[in-house]
């Protein structure tokens, strides 16, 4: 679970268990129904300290857009309680304290993000954080279709935010980009379909998935070329994952998180893959050759 909520009604962040309710009946507590924002970063994100997450780091938002704009944006879906990765995930700070514990935190909540969307409601905004939906840039390093942390956010259901006035939003997916024609729903069919294939339990034939999957990572954006790994793990969605460390190298990250994976895949690295791997073992790819 989440470390931290928002409380939109009291417009402020909590730790999780606040967000309990008790059941007399039953004599225990429930967890609340929550809503999961997912953005990609713009280019200019100013920051600035605000008594929402007690000012313990300073606050990223595209330039324009306030805490309260987007408040109120959720609180009009129906949303009570939000994770919002800006105020609930401890973010980069020039306080020594405050980064020494963003680096313990994000070891196991950088990986376990996934989670947070798989049981949430997901309010997406593919232009930025309360940024109003454009059909261009669609292909750019910045945009949510091309960011290696939003595959892991994608939802059939999920509700599209930032809508301009007199756009619907079961007329959205049918919106043609600017550059190419598509239409938004020919960008999210692949990845759609490649999320339901990692849904199923691993068989000997899946390597095909692993592949894809693969693929689908290198060809993002990412802040941190190691994200691509973690999404990768995160993704497969096996029993353990390795902590996060944003300055551990590539291959090493690549071999922890081999070591994790389901046997069926392994067996395939072994038995099915005829080249031998360039890192350190040879009996399976390295990230390099995926």
């Amino acid at each position: 679970w989440a470390r931290r909520l928002w409380d939109l009604r009291a417009h402020r962040v909590i730790p999780y268990h606040f967000s309990l309710r008790w059941d007399p009946y039953h004599g225990e507590f429930f967890h609340q129904y929550h809503h999961a924002v997912s953005h990609s970063w713009t280019d200019t994100m100013p920051e600035a300290y605000t008594d929402v997450n007690g000012r313990e780091w300073p606050v990223p938002l595209p330039t324009g857009i306030t805490l309260e704009a987007v408040r109120n944006e959720l609180l009009n879906l129906g949303a009570e309680y939000a994770w919002l990765d800006a105020v609930c995930l401890r973010q980069h700070s020039s306080s020594h304290a405050s980064e020494s514990i963003r680096v313990e935190e994000w070891e196991v909540d950088i990986p376990t993000i996934g989670t947070i969307y798989e049981r949430a409601k997901v309010v997406r905004y593919y232009n930025g954080l309360g940024v109003p939906f454009e059909c261009r840039g669609w292909s750019g390093p910045r945009h949510w279709l091309r960011r290696v942390w939003t595959i892991q956010e994608i939802r059939e259901d999920s509700i599209p935010a930032g809508l301009p006035e007199g756009l619907e939003a079961g007329d959205l997916i049918k919106q043609k980009s600017m550059e190419d024609g598509r239409t938004l729903e020919d960008y999210l069919k692949p990845v759609i379909a490649l999320e339901k294939d990692l849904m199923r339990q691993f068989y000997e034939d899946d390597m095909l998935t692993v592949l894809k999957l693969a693929t689908e990572l290198k060809g993002r954006f990412a802040t941190n070329p190691i994200d691509k790994i973690a999404a990768f793990g995160a993704l497969l969605r096996t029993s353990h994952i390795p902590l996060y460390k944003g300055d551990m190298d590539l291959e090493d990250a690549w071999d922890l998180l081999v070591r994790h994976m389901p046997a069926e895949i392994l067996f395939v690295f072994l038995w099915e893959i005829s080249i031998p791997g360039k890192g350190k073992y040879k009996w399976k790819p390295s990230w390099d050759q995926l």
